[in-house]
């Protein structure tokens, strides 16, 4: 039985779910851990989490770049030349309903991440992010397949579990 795709969540900044998308696209996947694994960070001045990770492709990684987590993104999104920083290439086209561009064609990119202090590395889908928005990377909720997010807001601070 096929699953209900207007109910999959926004792509971010970028609208919806791209026409054609299949629900059941596997859109991310951990190396195996054992055991509880936890990292944490602190909240954005607007309260959203923000923690620093670095992308990673074969032997090639970034720095560690403060990363935006979007709950209501159901891709993860990185700026292009970050992307091309370690060798990663355009692996596709999506088509997407941009919240002011109507409907754009978005590059897909297939890549690895982790989060600061968590010895876990993560296979992502990744989307073009514009050039415009104030972070270099920003997660999706897809995310949220493997870990579990907790808020603390009188803290300004949040966890994510991965069990």
């Amino acid at each position: 039985m096929e699953k209900n795709c207007e109910n999959i969540p926004t792509i971010g900044m970028c609208g919806k779910v791209p026409e054609g998308m299949r629900c059941d696209f596997l859109q991310i996947m951990a190396t195996p851990y054992d055991g509880v694994q936890k990292c944490s960070g602190n909240l954005s001045l607007y309260s959203q989490p923000e923690i620093p990770v670095r992308l990673i492709s074969g032997n090639k990684k970034t720095e560690w770049i403060n990363a935006l987590i979007d709950t209501g993104a159901a891709f993860s999104l990185a700026k292009q030349d970050i992307l091309e920083s370690i060798g990663v290439r355009v692996m596709g086209h999506k088509e997407a309903d941009h919240i002011e561009e109507r409907n754009v064609m978005l590059e897909t990119y297939a890549c690895g991440f982790q989060f600061a202090g968590l010895p876990v590395g993560i296979s992502a889908v990744f989307m073009k992010l514009r050039d415009s928005f104030k972070y270099d990377i920003v997660i999706g909720a897809n995310i949220f397949q493997l870990c579990d997010l907790h808020i603390y807001s009188q803290e300004k601070r949040f966890e994510l579990t991965f069990a």
